[in-house]
């Protein structure tokens, strides 16, 4: 079978990207903690050229003494940390409690969320209070790639106002009004083995989020579901799917299918696909899951929302 020319889109091998992190383990002269996993690169220009962020997922492992991870540092680009807890019967607990500072000012994490820094924003360190259970982190540049604060752009760009609370998103809440391709929206019935889609990171909660994340729990299930119905987007947007299995995290434990205009694909192992604006994409559905696994969608719309705002004013 002749390859797809859509295949390059695709992340299906997860690479070390240690040394791109420059304020943690090696790179920063600093040991990396025992429980934290090398960061695997998701999606970035290194694997998929067309991609305009970098995206990293690395696994937390239980500890139960306070940890140290990552510097104090800045970017001259927004940026999203995201942490999710692993039990899909609880998806609100982290099974963790995170320590991290913005400008100066500590914030302690215990449930699955994220925090929204626009460029020039201080932040760290970070590191964990305890660890009871392994947990996700994800590191979502919004640039190309990720860099260094030692540019001029970052030390002229002003911090970021307090109060910093309003950049936490704490409570994952159902965002499925705006996934019109999908669920009741489209007029379907959601696949039994599907959580509700929750809100990551959107401007509704976050007014200075540029982009809209959602997260969906994807359950076991012997039978083909279909999921998504084929659309396009005026924005590029990254599908990404892990394994939630922290000693295996390139097995996905399922098997999804994925279309590119009209070219079906099969997906195996955690990664992701990069899908530029205009891009007709999906159906996408299971032909099994083995394994619960998480599923995230990346709108790089630009005003972190999903829908344009023509479209959200008809609804």
């Amino acid at each position: 079978m002749s390859a797809s020319p859509y295949d390059p889109l695709f992340v299906r091998t997860m690479r070390s990207c240690a040394a791109d992190f420059v304020y943690e383990g090696e790179p920063a002269g600093l040991p990396n903690p025992a429980n934290v996993d090398d960061p695997l690169g998701l999606m970035r220009p290194a694997d998929v050229p067309q991609s305009r962020i970098h995206l990293s997922h690395t696994w937390i492992h239980p500890v139960e003494h306070p940890q140290h991870w990552v510097d104090e540092h800045r970017h001259d680009y927004d940026e999203v940390l995201i942490w999710t807890g692993a039990d899909p019967e609880h998806p609100d607990d982290l099974g963790a409690e995170l320590f991290f500072e913005i400008e100066g000012v500590r914030h302690s994490v215990t449930t699955s969320g994220s925090v929204y820094l626009p460029a020039g924003t201080r932040h760290c360190p970070l590191g964990f209070t305890n660890v009871r259970r392994p947990f996700n982190f994800s590191a979502l540049s919004l640039s190309a790639g990720y860099s260094s604060g030692d540019h001029d752009a970052v030390r002229s760009a002003a911090s970021v106002a307090p109060p910093y609370e309003r950049l936490f998103t704490r409570e994952l809440r159902v965002c499925a009004d705006d996934m019109v391709n999908e669920g009741e929206a489209a007029g379907t019935a959601l696949p039994p083995n599907l959580s509700q889609p929750w809100a990551i990171v959107r401007a509704d909660d976050v007014p200075e989020a540029k982009t809209y994340i959602t997260m969906s729990w994807v359950h076991p299930t012997d039978e083909p579901q279909h999921w998504v119905d084929e659309h396009e987007h005026e924005y590029d947007e990254v599908l990404v799917w892990t394994g939630s299995d922290p000693d295996r995290p390139h097995d996905l434990g399922a098997e999804v299918v994925f279309e590119i205009e009209g070219v079906r694909h099969t997906v195996t192992t955690s990664g992701s696909v990069y899908i530029p604006a205009g891009t007709k994409h999906c159906p996408l559905g299971f032909t099994r899951v083995d394994r619960p696994f998480r599923f995230l969608a990346i709108a790089l719309s630009g005003d972190g929302h999903y829908l344009p705002e023509h479209e959200r004013g008809q609804r």
